[in-house]
């Protein structure tokens, strides 16, 4: 019988069966990002990072190029203009509630 193998993705949906053969394809395309997960059936779930266990398990690793892109990933924390209106709205009441509070206390 042919192994049965399950992805879970960095947002834990799970998609499979997959065959061995497919998955070691979907690897080597860079179709599954470092967080994403494999899991041969009723075993332990495997992080596409952890690439000396994937190399023992299915015998490739990600391409250079998916683990590059990963480690230059950043985060962005900057605001869109409606977000930033937003966040003008916010502090605007939040000082005109501390002004209130302190001018007409009871």
């Amino acid at each position: 019988m042919e192994q049965q193998w399950l992805i879970r993705s960095e947002k834990h949906h799970i998609s499979g069966p997959y065959s061995r053969e497919i998955l070691q394809k979907m690897v080597l395309a860079g179709d599954l990002g470092l967080r994403d997960e494999i899991c041969l059936s009723g075993d332990r779930w495997i992080f596409i990072q952890d690439q000396e266990e994937l190399e023992k398990q299915l015998g490739v690793t990600p391409p250079k190029q998916v683990v590059q892109e990963e480690k230059t990933k950043e985060i962005d924390f900057s605001f869109s203009s409606s977000g930033k209106k937003f966040f003008k709205i916010f502090i605007f009441l939040v000082v005109f509630g501390v002004v209130f509070s302190i001018f007409y206390r009871k």
